[in-house]
Order: structure tokens, then C-alpha cells, then sequence
């Protein structure tokens, strides 16, 4: 009986007036009895856009700016009205998406380690659409549905379309990945232009106090502030080295604020003089005081971002960073020799054991520092890393290298360690013989490598 009712009522227009032909039409759009209460929802709608990303870190949050045609229909509709879109990263983070004009839309990103993915690991992403039906175009959609067999679904269609909000998924996992990864390398290539100012405050500064020593102060020329010094140089690796590590989207962005702040804290005016007094005046001298403290951690955490308004996660990561590189201080290096000490319990557990043991010799290294330990009272500390290779030479390098790994063919690329090792040494006198070289090649021929390898009074 419905079914005749609406044949009736659809050719009985033919021969109504235009106004009561359109009530009609509103009419059947209103009927409650073609309504579905569902909402059509369809992913991956045909539509390209690509997308580019800007970085803003004052305040923080990236704009991402995607440009492209919007889909030629929506739920088969040629006409519909979009009323809001977003920003869909995996199962999710959504982000409000604002439309700048028919084909480019701005994403607004607030947390910046939702971008943190490798592009390896991409999720799914999508811009979502959630799109009507106008008064107008469900009117001018109705008259389609006379010409449509099943006309009373293609009716309620309508209907659904102009009463309920629908949702359709355009994806864009492709466009945002290289959008990221554009953006990685783009701020990548900021750090290696960074580390430049970076290796000139923190190893070419610092490394003045031995080529030339006679510009400090006399009671800055003792031995122990020669192992100091060789600190200093330990701690300025470890900083150049954790913060010119790429890694992911927010990690980067901090890391590119930390030089920032760490470099205005630490310049000079570039004047020898300006560098000699930086060892003893301004930020240098707390950074080191705070890297050599017993609480380096909290301390130099908190020098790292010194004159900066630091977010939560700028507060975490200059924490990651102290927790990276105090681990390598010299009260660290100190435990960590004496941990590894093959004689510990020798010289330890008794005095009979301490008078009648025999010292046995012992190398330790961590990630930069190497100890030799050839007696009691006789010790040597070597910087293993590239720097030094270039410092003491290839020669040198190799010698050491291919006496503690004899099977091993050594190149510039190899340190001795790198985290932490030790070494039984059973030839005492080839050690001994290296030892004597390297001092002999930093005292007689390149006196400025004479960072890379110091004698130490323990």
C-alpha cells in the first residue's frame, strides 16, 4: 500500500503548481516512516593532497598546511556542504583542521610527539570530513531520486544526509609521511650547521689550556687541574655528541634549542683572550663545575636550559641529556675504574692480602675515557675517540688498538670502547712501551695532542 501511495503521489506532481511541487518534496525529504537512523560513513574517499609541514616553537605546535582538490561527491552526492574536518594519526590523536580556501586546509598540531613515528612505522592518517546536506541540496538530490529504481532508499538517503551529520576519510598517510620526513631532514641539516659553534665552544676553546698553558694563571697548571682539563673536553664530546644526534620529530626540535641556548651561553667575542678567560669566567666554568658535582644530574639539567622558558618536554629531554653525560664525569669514571679493578678483593679484604698481593694491571675504558693502569702509581688516561685518533695520529691509534685486539684490523672508525670494557693486561711491558710513545709523540712532537693523553696522580 506504501509502495502504490508514493507511485501516486510522485506522478501526481507532474501536474502540481511550482509551489506545491516543492512542498511535496519537503514533504517526502520529512517522511518519518523512509528515515534510517544510520549514518553513512565511508573511508578513503577519492581525493589527493598533498602536505607541508611549518614548525613553531614559540609557542609550540606545527601548522600543517594540506593542499589539493576536495572529493568531486560525497555518499554519492554531487552537492553537499563539508561542515568540519580533522586530523586523524593512527587510532587516536585527532587535531582541528581549518579551511583556508577551496583547496588548502591548516592543521594545527599541538604536541609535538604525536609526530614522533619513524617513517618506517607510519600509522594509517586521514583528514575526516564530516559533511550534510543543505536545505537547497537535498531538494535538488530529491529530484534525482524520481529517475532511481529503488527511489525509496535513494529518498531516505537524502534524508539521512540532510538531517544527520556524515563522516568520509580521505587518506593522506602517504602526503603526511614525507611531509615528516621532509621536515626530519630539514631540521637535521640545522643541527650539522649548528655543530660547527658547538665543537668551537666545547673542544677548541677548552683545548687552548694545552697548547698553550703559560696564558692561565699558574694555579691553573697543576696536575690536577690537567685531569680537569682532559674533563672538560670529556664533557664537551659527550654534549656534541648527544645533541648533533638525529632522532625523532620532537627530539630534534629540542635538541635544536638546547644548542641554541647552549652556544649563546657559552660564545666568546672570538678573541684568544675572550677563550683564555672563559676557561675561569662566565657560563663555561658552571657547566663544568656543574658536570663534576655529585648531583650533575639535577645541576647541569638545570644549566642546560638556563634563561629558558622550558616546557614540560624540554624539561624532560635536557634531564635525558644531564642523565647521558654525567654518567662520564670523573666521579663516575673514578667508581666505575675502581669497580672494575681485578684487585679490589686482593687489596681489599685484608691487610695480609694487601701486604702480600701483587698488583695486577688492568686497562678500563668507558665511552671516551681509557685508564691504564700499569701499578699502584702509575697511570695514564686516553680520550678514545675520533678526535683523539686525529690528535695522536693514525699510527698511535692503531698501535693501541690492534695491542688490545691483536686479531682485529683497526680503523678510524673503531674505538677501543664503547660503553664500558676492561682489560686484563698479562704483556705489562708492551703496555708499558705504548705508553712511553704516546708521551714521548705528545711532549716532543705535537704538543697540542697533549689533551688526548695525560699521566694522572690517583
Amino acid at each position: 500500500m506504501l509502495r502504490q501511495f508514493l507511485e501516486q503521489y510522485f506522478k501526481s506532481s507532474f501536474y502540481l503548481s511550482a509551489d506545491k511541487f516543492v512542498a511535496r518534496i519537503c514533504a517526502l525529504l520529512l517522511m518519518p516512516t523512509l528515515v534510517s537512523l544510520g549514518l553513512f560513513i565511508s573511508v578513503n574517499v577519492a581525493a589527493d593532497y598533498d602536505a607541508t609541514m611549518d614548525v613553531y616553537t614559540d609557542p609550540e605546535h606545527v601548522d600543517i598546511k594540506f593542499t589539493g582538490q576536495p572529493p568531486k561527491s560525497l555518499g554519492g552526492f554531487d552537492q553537499y556542504t563539508i561542515e568540519k574536518f580533522e586530523l586523524k594519526i593512527g587510532s587516536v590523536n585527532r587535531y582541528p583542521v581549518t579551511k583556508h580556501a577551496d583547496t588548502i586546509l591548516y592543521a594545527y598540531v599541538n604536541n609535538l610527539e604525536d609526530l614522533n613515528y619513524g617513517v618506517d612505522q607510519w600509522p594509517s592518517s586521514y583528514l575526516v570530513l564530516t559533511w550534510d546536506l543543505s536545505f537547497p541540496q537535498a531538494i535538488s538530490e530529491a529530484f534525482k531520486c524520481w529517475w532511481n529504481p529503488a527511489y525509496l532508499n535513494c529518498a531516505a538517503k537524502v534524508w539521512n544526509a540532510y538531517a544527520y551529520n556524515q563522516t568520509d576519510s580521505i587518506d593522506i598517510t602517504s602526503a603526511l609521511k614525507k611531509a615528516v620526513e621532509q621536515e626530519i631532514g630539514t631540521l637535521g641539516r640545522t643541527i650539522d650547521d649548528l655543530e660547527p659553534d658547538l665543537i668551537e665552544n666545547l673542544y677548541e676553546t677548552p683545548s687552548i689550556y694545552f697548547h698553550f698553558p703559560h696564558w692561565y694563571p699558574e694555579e691553573k697548571r697543576t696536575d690536577t687541574v690537567v685531569v680537569a682539563a682532559q674533563s672538560r673536553l670529556v664533557f664537551g664530546f659527550a654534549t656534541i655528541d648527544y645533541l648533533t644526534q638525529h632522532t625523532t620529530f620532537s627530539e630534534t626540535i629540542d635538541k635544536i634549542t638546547l644548542i641554541n641556548n647552549l652556544t649563546n651561553n657559552l660564545k666568546t667575542d672570538g678573541s684568544v683572550i675572550s677563550k683564555v678567560k672563559s676557561w675561569y669566567e662566565g657560563m663555561a666554568p658552571e657547566f663544568f663545575k656543574a658536570f663534576s658535582s655529585m648531583d650533575c644530574i639535577n645541576q647541569l639539567s638545570q644549566k642546560i636550559i638556563y634563561n629558558i622558558q622550558a616546557s614540560q618536554r624540554l624539561l624532560l629531554r635536557a634531564k635525558d641529556y644531564a642523565e647521558h653525560v654525567c654518567q662520564l664525569n670523573q666521579i663516575s669514571f673514578a667508581k666505575n675504574n675502581k669497580l672494575h679493578n681485578p684487585n679490589a678483593a686482593e687489596y681489599h679484604d685484608s691487610e695480609i692480602d694487601a701486604v702480600n698481593a701483587v698488583f695486577k694491571p688492568y686497562v678500563f675504558c668507558d665511552a671516551y675515557t681509557c685508564q691504564f693502569n700499569q701499578s699502584e702509581t702509575h697511570q695514564y688516561r686516553l680520550i678514545d675517540n675520533n678526535v683523539s685518533s686525529l690528535a695522536i695520529g693514525s699510527i698511535n691509534m692503531r698501535m693501541i688498538y690492534e695491542y688490545f685486539y691483536p686479531d682485529t684490523e683497526w680503523d678510524s672508525g673503531k674505538q677501543l670502547c664503547n660503553k664500558s670494557c676492561t682489560f686484563p693486561i698479562d704483556d705489562l711491558d708492551g703496555l708499558n712501551n705504548i705508553s712511553d710513545n704516546l708521551k714521548n709523540y705528545v711532549s716532543e712532537h705535537w704538543r697540542e695532542a697533549s689533551w688526548a693523553f695525560i699521566e694522572i696522580e690517583d
